[in-house]
């Protein structure tokens, strides 16, 4: 959190000045995306700015997300993933790229998966245009093995 304090003096801002406040010249504000900025002014004339929780200040403020390494104790599984490293982007938000969408050998078709193990989603060798047999699943679950399958 940064607090810029500045007594009045002539050399001041107009857009200060129509807020009732006033900022020293020398001054030099530094404004952020998604900074929170507030002013306020004191009995006696001070006027302060406070600028804190920004993106990128490594802490989870506002409506961020995350910042940093700051997750807010979200992880790939509490976003409904299978598994993996969630991180955060520079904008904040969740980069969910390390996140898995799917396990094969579950038993689950989920993601690019078009079987799982013994779950073949209701297919047959038939339904796939290749006769008789036992249709079975791809070691990687992406493809049938159609090697079980007799043309008849």
């Amino acid at each position: 959190m940064k607090v810029f304090i500045c007594r009045t003096d002539p050399c001041m801002s107009r857009l200060f000045h129509r807020l009732g406040l006033f900022i020293c010249c020398a001054a030099t504000l530094t404004f952020m995306v998604g900074c929170t900025v507030s002013f306020s002014r004191t009995e006696d004339g001070d006027a302060s700015v406070d600028a804190s929780g920004f993106c990128g200040d490594g802490v989870l403020n506002g409506a961020e997300s995350c910042d940093g390494t700051d997750l807010g104790g979200e992880t790939c599984e509490s976003l409904e993933y299978k598994g993996g490293t969630l991180a955060c982007d520079e904008s904040c938000l969740f980069d969910t790229t390390g996140c898995i969408t799917s396990i094969c050998g579950d038993g689950l078709i989920d993601g690019d998966e078009v079987c799982d193990g013994d779950n073949l989603a209701e297919e047959t060798c038939a339904s796939q245009g290749r006769g008789n047999g036992t249709l079975s699943c791809s070691d990687d679950c992406l493809s049938f093995d159609y090697s079980g399958c007799q043309r008849g």
